[in-house]
């Protein structure tokens, strides 16, 4: 297996940030209609900064492994910075090939990202 298959081995079955905030600031859900995963991201916002990051994801390793990786980059990041990440980005960050449809797998997690930073949390 390749280093780079390990890194995703690894945050699938360790993840990072996993779980929820008690009181985020913004939150958003993407479901991934091709397959189903699911991915919920929350985020406490402060002065344009990512102050903490969680997230709950349902679905294959690359959703799963993506989720951890993303909000291991977003963590402590400014909102304008993550605005700014692409899908180009993001594959490139996973460091590994993938088809188009386990593309779509990892692109779920940056579409949520990207909708909690732009949607903050009704109180």
């Amino acid at each position: 297996m390749d280093i780079y298959r390990e890194q995703i081995l690894e945050h699938y079955t360790q993840p990072h940030h996993q779980g929820d905030i008690k009181n985020p600031t913004h939150r958003a859900v993407a479901v991934n209609p091709l397959c189903g995963d699911q991915i919920e991201i929350f985020l406490t916002i402060k002065n344009k900064r990512i102050q903490e990051i969680k997230h709950q994801a349902n679905g294959c390793i690359i959703t799963k492994a993506t989720a951890s990786i993303i909000c291991d980059l977003a963590d402590q990041q400014s909102t304008q910075k993550i605005l700014k990440f692409t899908a180009k980005d993001l594959i490139k960050q996973l460091k590994t090939p993938l088809s188009s449809s386990r593309q779509q797998c990892a692109l779920v997690v940056l579409t949520a990202l990207q909708d909690a930073i732009r949607k903050p949390k009704k109180s």
